[in-house]
């Protein structure tokens, strides 16, 4: 009768008890699942062991009563049970005896410390994300009870999942960057060009462009993007910072034992750590702000004082192989310009090494930018702090300051796209924007620094960080429709909905918001929608270089690739044709360059005008190489603009001996322009003039 009586008011209690899949944690990592409690919790650990795939817990605390191991009768044992959610899966165990989970001592005094804890085998979990949420009840042998206590949840990541998670990324991006090298080869059509131009986009159709994109650093960004939002301090799901840390590898975050053991020397002691940074279990023990930098880097390997110097230290190795390579090159350069001067040339080398430069740090803006500010608000070494600003003023702000005032100064925009060195240079920023949109960058920039700023600044203020990101997301996406940047539309497309995926990714994040009380069951569904969104960008990110790898190989889809601003059929690599002069006979009989070949930074503006448009009577540069000098030299002198539909020609009021120096050749006339059918994609024959 009393085993009776006894089931009867487990089953009480555990109908009164809040649904495991309904708990609300707070701060804490428990929560308690009755109104009242006769065990005051004072700690709480928990510990999800991979290996043995087992949820060990230990709970601290002082009980207001005595609990004996067995009742007066001694027919009834005190009793307890635990059970555990895994995803959306119910586990329930079967009630045991009390006595073997107390550590200290049983039978249990009131008003002593007492540590009940147990280690669990679980069954095999087959979700390759999931939360693990445990459950412990005690009940005394008169059927009263003693404690029911919800444990915080613990993070599982499935092994082979978490590879797939770290190297189908990295695949995709190798993926992309050989393709969009094929493309810029398929669309070298004139083997005479300089081969460092393949890093410029020199003279490339807005088509061939597309052909490239999504690329290398698109893939990067958005790593960097999944990161970003991991450092926030919102309070995930715990599998969620376990999927963003798999691309730790964008940020340039690699734990390492030398590098750790070099850090440990000059770090401050770990007493200057946060409270809970160094329990990976005990995250939500008290009540802290700023832990969001901190849960991402425990499942990194790194500790919170490392990420900084790590970037950094990665971040300059990367920097210099890129710089080593570069000075080999120009040394093979050197060497074929002495045995072959007319085809050789080395004087690019050192535009080409400062692109490739300049590439390397915008590549990594984003990283560079969090963790110096995130540096900046940690106590530490004052060499380590100025370093984070010297990171910060000279190369993340003074360097694309600097690179903006030259680029805006320039007038017309088409020199910057003509001009072979400023497209060795700074092209990287601007080369697959028009003419008059190359100022994006700026907007590109600004919005990187934002984003980082709020991630390292404000990790106290989780709603300041969301509020601040969710706007920035959106401005820089409405910029984007609305300027139509790119010099393809199809690629303004493109860009335009992973803009719209990210927004909607950040916008999830105000679910997780502590004053919209978000059930943990709630919160794993918005985080497996989150990471279904990144799942689906990557994909894109992968089918579409698979598209692009068809049609290179192939040549399918010339009618859509041949048009106003299309490459011809021939981009079709068994199908390029290669003639030493890179001229073939036209309809006349004269010898004109092939068609959908570009010779110069006219064809270049008219492509990316988006419609056709014939060169102007006379090129506005006839040096390609004093292109520069040229119109730095004419800057200072008054300008006649005249215009024909069309086409705007800026020419500098000079005399003849101005006009000499500067190989300018002025038309006294504006000169007649003859326009060609919308598919004709092709110079103005020299008898039009």
């Amino acid at each position: 009768m009393s085993a009776w009586l006894f089931l009867l008011a487990l089953f009480l209690v555990s109908v009164k008890a809040v649904p495991l899949d309904a708990t609300l944690f707070g701060s804490n990592n428990f929560t308690y699942c009755q109104p009242q409690s006769n065990f005051s919790i004072t700690s709480v650990h928990r510990l999800y062991d991979l290996s043995s795939n087992t949820y060990a817990f230990n709970i601290s605390g002082i009980p207001s009563m005595t609990v004996d191991n067995l009742n007066k009768n001694q027919t009834v044992f005190s009793t307890a049970k635990f059970e555990v959610l895994i995803g959306f899966t119910h586990v329930a165990g079967q009630p045991h005896r009390l006595c073997p989970d107390v550590l200290t001592s049983c039978p249990v005094t009131q008003g002593n410390n007492v540590t009940l804890g147990m280690a669990v085998p679980l069954p095999e979990i087959t979700l390759p994300l999931a939360d693990i949420i445990g459950r412990y009840s005690a009940w005394t042998a008169d059927q009263g009870s003693l404690t029911c206590v919800s444990l915080a949840p613990v993070g599982y990541q499935n092994p082979t999942w978490k590879f797939i998670f770290i190297f189908l990324p990295v695949g995709f991006t190798l993926f992309a960057a050989l393709i969009s090298f094929l493309a810029s080869f398929a669309s070298l059509t004139d083997v005479r060009r300089d081969i460092l131009l393949f890093t410029s986009n020199y003279a490339m159709l807005p088509a061939a462009l597309r052909l490239k994109t999504p690329g290398f650093f698109d893939l990067i960004y958005h790593a960097q993007f999944i990161v970003m939002t991991g450092q926030l301090s919102l309070p995930y799901p715990v599998f969620y910072r376990l999927f963003a840390s798999n691309f730790a590898w964008s940020f340039l975050l690699f734990p390492t034992r030398w590098l750790n053991n070099a850090l440990v020397a000059i770090h401050m002691p770990p007493s200057s750590l946060p409270s809970n940074a160094s329990v990976a279990d005990d995250e939500r023990a008290i009540n802290v702000t700023g832990t969001g930098m901190a849960n991402l880097t425990m499942p990194i390997g790194l500790d919170i004082n490392d990420l900084f110097l790590t970037c950094l230290i990665f971040f300059l190795f990367v920097f210099s192989l890129c710089i080593f390579m570069c000075c080999v090159l120009w040394i093979v350069m050197l060497c074929l310009h002495r045995a072959k001067p007319d085809r050789f040339n080395a004087d690019k080398m050192k535009d080409f090494s400062l692109g490739i430069a300049l590439r390397v740090v915008m590549l990594f803006y984003l990283p560079l930018v969090t963790t110096a500010f995130y540096q900046l608000m940690l106590r530490a070494r004052w060499y380590i702090l100025t370093l984070a600003a010297i990171v910060l003023v000279f190369p993340l702000f003074l360097l694309p300051g600097y690179i903006a005032f030259v680029l805006l100064g320039i007038r017309p925009p088409s020199v910057i796209y003509s001009d072979t060195a400023l497209l060795l240079r700074y092209g990287s920023l601007y080369n697959t924007f028009t003419d008059d949109k190359f100022y994006f960058f700026i907007v590109i920039v600004v919005y990187k620094l934002i984003v980082g700023a709020m991630a390292g600044l404000f990790q106290a203020n989780s709603i300041g960080q969301l509020v601040v990101i969710i706007l920035a997301e959106a401005v820089f996406l409405v910029t984007h429709i609305m300027k139509q940047p790119h010099c393809d539309q199809h690629i303004n497309h493109q860009y335009s909905v992973f803009g719209a995926i990210r927004l909607i990714i950040v916008l999830l994040n105000l679910a997780y918001l502590d004053v919209f009380h978000t059930l943990d069951r709630d919160k794993q569904c918005i985080a497996y929608t989150q990471v279904a969104l990144h799942c689906l960008v990557f994909l894109l990110m992968f089918a579409l270089p698979v598209k692009n790898l068809v049609v290179l190989m192939t040549g399918l889809g010339d009618d859509e690739l041949h048009g106003s601003s299309r490459p011809p059929a021939s981009m079709a690599v068994w199908r390029r044709q290669y003639r030493p002069t890179g001229m073939e006979p036209d309809d006349t009989g004269e010898m004109s360059p092939r068609h959908g070949r570009s010779s110069g930074n006219i064809t270049e503006r008219s492509s990316r005008a988006g419609s056709p448009i014939p060169p102007p009577h006379g090129p506005l540069y006839s040096s390609p190489g004093s292109s520069r000098d040229n119109f730095r030299a004419s800057r200072s002198t008054t300008m006649l603009v005249y215009t024909n539909d069309d086409i705007t020609v800026a020419e500098p009021l000079m005399n003849n001996e101005q006009r000499a120096s500067n190989h300018v050749v002025q038309p006294a006339t504006a000169p007649e322009v003859e326009y060609m059918a919308p598919n004709a994609y092709s110079p103005v024959s020299p008898a039009a003039k």
